[in-house]
Parts: structure tokens; C-alpha cells; sequence
């Protein structure tokens, strides 16, 4: 995202996106693409069945936020 050689591409004031300078909204830019692209890589690998984790619904039952042993 700041790699010099991209970011000095992407270094100007000029021109105005949504009212913030080039550079910055550069920045949210790449944020929001990365933010994204892990959304559906996520959505992917839960499909797949790919994930290291189990995911339980919490019920509201049993709110202590400790395991039962």
C-alpha cells in the first residue's frame, strides 16, 4: 500500500475523491479492497470446510464467557 515505487504513484492532492485528496483516498482504497478480499476468502474457506476453527453459536442460556470443564 505504501510501497514507495506505488505510493509515490499515488501521492497527489489532485484530483478531490468525495472530498478527500487523492493519496488518501488511495489509502481507504486499498484498505477496503483488503478488508473485502479477506471477507470472501473467509466466506470461501467456511464453505469449503477448510477452517482451522469451530465456530458455535453462543446461547443465551449460558453467558458466563468461560469454558465448562
Amino acid at each position: 500500500m505504501t510501497f514507495p515505487g506505488v505510493f509515490d504513484w499515488a501521492n497527489k492532492i489532485e484530483p478531490w475523491i468525495l472530498g478527500l485528496p487523492f493519496a488518501i483516498f488511495y489509502l481507504f482504497l486499498c484498505i477496503a479492497l483488503l478488508g473485502t478480499g479477506l471477507c470472501i476468502q473467509f466466506f470461501i474457506e467456511s464453505k469449503l470446510g477448510e477452517l482451522d476453527i469451530e465456530v458455535t453459536p453462543i446461547d443465551s442460556r449460558n453467558m458466563t464467557g468461560g469454558e465448562k470443564r
